[in-house]
This record gives C-alpha cells, sequence and structure tokens, in this order.
C-alpha cells in the first residue's frame, strides 16, 4: 500500500514540475498586474496600439513607475491572433520598461502575442519580453481600453 502511495505521489510531482517548465504563461509578469490598452501613433504617423503593464492601476498615459508600455505599430482591428516582434529594429513594434519617473530601457528583443480583441476592444495575450538591466519580463494580460484623443497622420 505505502509503495502505491509513493508512485501515485512521484507521479504527481513530475507532472506538477513538467507543467513549472511549460512555456504556457497564465499570471501577469510579477509586480505589473493592472493593464490598459490605448490607441497611439507609429514611428510612421500611423494609428497602432500601446499596452501598458503597471504595478498600480492605470489612471492616465503616463502611469506611475515601474511600468512596461509595448507598441504594436498597427490598428486595433489588426492585432487578434498573432504574435508580434518588439525589438529596436522591427518594423512591428516596441517596448519600454520605465524603471522610473524618468529612466526607461528599450527591450533587446521579445514579443507581444494578441490572442483576442473584444467587442469593447479589450486586449488579451501575452508578452515575453528581455532588457539588458531590468532582465526578462513575461506573463498574460487583459487591458481594458482607454479612450485617447490623437491625430495621426
Amino acid at each position: 500500500m505505502i509503495r502505491g502511495a509513493r508512485e501515485v505521489c512521484l507521479s504527481i510531482a513530475i507532472v506538477f514540475v513538467a507543467g513549472c517548465d511549460s512555456d504556457t504563461i497564465h499570471a501577469p509578469p510579477r509586480g505589473l498586474p493592472h493593464s490598459v490598452a490605448t490607441g497611439t501613433c507609429a514611428p510612421t504617423d500611423a494609428p497602432a496600439v500601446a499596452i501598458y503593464l503597471s504595478a498600480a492601476p492605470v489612471e492616465t498615459l503616463q502611469p506611475s513607475a515601474p511600468y512596461l508600455r509595448l507598441a504594436i505599430w498597427h490598428t486595433l482591428d489588426a492585432l487578434s491572433g498573432r504574435t508580434w516582434s518588439l525589438s529596436p529594429s522591427s518594423e512591428e513594434g516596441s517596448a519600454w520598461f520605465h524603471a522610473t519617473a524618468t529612466g526607461f530601457e528599450i527591450a533587446t528583443r521579445g514579443s507581444v502575442t494578441v490572442t483576442s480583441v473584444s467587442d469593447d476592444n479589450r486586449v488579451e495575450g501575452t508578452v515575453d519580453v528581455t532588457f539588458s538591466t531590468a532582465g526578462r519580463i513575461r506573463g498574460s494580460f487583459t487591458a481594458t481600453w482607454m479612450p485617447s484623443t490623437l491625430l495621426c497622420g
């Protein structure tokens, strides 16, 4: 009887450990549980989308540090179901980590996957970006839409 119980416990432990190595991301990045999405302009002055992941609730488009800003150089209706490259040389987007109110760094590499955009413009997905100083930031997000007034183009 004891031998059978040990085998069951060992099997459960193996499944648990294997699940921890999974590439599936189920939680927000550590320390950045709040998120919003909003319209912005791409470097080409075309419409784009910015997603902010923050330590505190995001009430303005200049959140309190620390926060992560993801920019995807495409319109909201083009985002869903794709993975977008976020690096300094990417034509798809970029990411910035603001550790302090005045200090930030640009991601050296990474991506954001938008799994869905709802009818109320809520953006859901995952992010996995790497910074020289801040290191790797990865997790999931559900960003509510924050309207903004801007003119691109």
